[in-house]
């Protein structure tokens, strides 16, 4: 009895049609003994680990998206994806607030958040600008002088010491202070305030307090001029228990008197040590 098989392809659609004909003529009670098994061809469904045979999404379950077992042709995902960009093409992106820009998604678009200026922050007055990490620096302008309660001027800051620094490195504060505490070596450096061991006191700017006084200069040590007064609780021309007299009813000289030392080697108030530095 010949040998029949047929081969076929898992890649072939569902409603292809195997064609068969044949003419058997068996002998004898051999047609008895033969029998046929299921000629159904089953086409296993593919996976992602399976080839097999898969349908075609409909424009519907492109749209739903909930299909696994469907396959969506470039066509249908062209279609899809333009309704998406349709739509996000008629959304529209406008700044608010800190923030300005934008526009609808024809085109691309830029939201701006601007940063403030040093003028901006000392002025005070915008409500539109953001405050980042280095803008605080310039909440306080080169040459400000400030007491700090350390040993060591915090970042930001110099020692009034009267150090001579470079006119490039600080810049900012050249500019400001300029050559009022010394011009350094003249070309490349100038002079900080040397406010050790000192009382700062107010320029007095022609008010008359303190006339005559350059802007940034120093000054001694000074009493005001005043006098005292000596009492005469002597007896003239007796006893004066170690007590002297200023005059007498005769007429002779008064005397001169010199009041004995008292005090340390300066004059000052009670005052607190801390360290004074400069913005640069």
């Amino acid at each position: 009895m010949p040998a029949l098989s047929a081969i076929s392809r898992l890649r072939e659609p569902p409603f292809a049609l195997f064609l068969l004909a044949l003419d058997v003529r068996f002998s004898g009670d051999v047609a008895d003994a033969i029998g046929f098994g299921d000629a159904t061809f089953l086409y296993p469904k593919a996976t992602e680990s399976v080839a097999g045979v898969a349908e075609i999404a409909t424009e519907d379950e492109t749209q739903a998206g909930q299909e696994d077992d469907r396959i969506v042709t470039p066509k249908k995902l062209k279609a899809f994806v333009d309704g998406i960009a349709a739509a996000i093409r008629g959304i529209t992106f406008t700044g608010a607030g800190l923030a300005s820009g934008g526009g609808d998604l024809t085109e691309n678009r830029t939201i701006t958040v601007t940063k403030a200026t040093a003028a901006d922050m000392i002025d005070r007055t915008r409500d539109d600008r953001v405050v980042t990490p280095r803008c605080t620096a310039d909440l306080l302008p080169a040459g400000a002088v400030f007491p700090f309660a350390m040993i060591a001027a915090p970042a930001g800051f110099l020692a009034c010491d009267g150090s001579d620094v470079s006119r490039i490195d600080y810049a900012q504060l050249f500019a400001a202070i300029g050559t009022t505490f010394g011009a350094g070596d003249g070309t490349n450096t100038f002079t900080l305030p040397d406010l050790r061991g000192e009382f700062v006191r107010g320029w007095d700017g022609e008010r008359g307090i303190d006339a005559g006084r350059a802007f940034g200069s120093a000054q001694d040590d000074q009493f005001r001029s005043h006098t005292h007064s000596l009492t005469d609780t002597g007896d003239p021309g007796g006893d004066t228990s170690g007590k002297f007299d200023v005059g007498d009813s005769s007429g002779g000289s008064g005397l001169s008197v010199n009041t004995n030392a008292t005090g340390g080697a300066e004059t000052r108030p009670r005052n607190v040590a801390l360290l004074y530095a400069i913005k640069t």
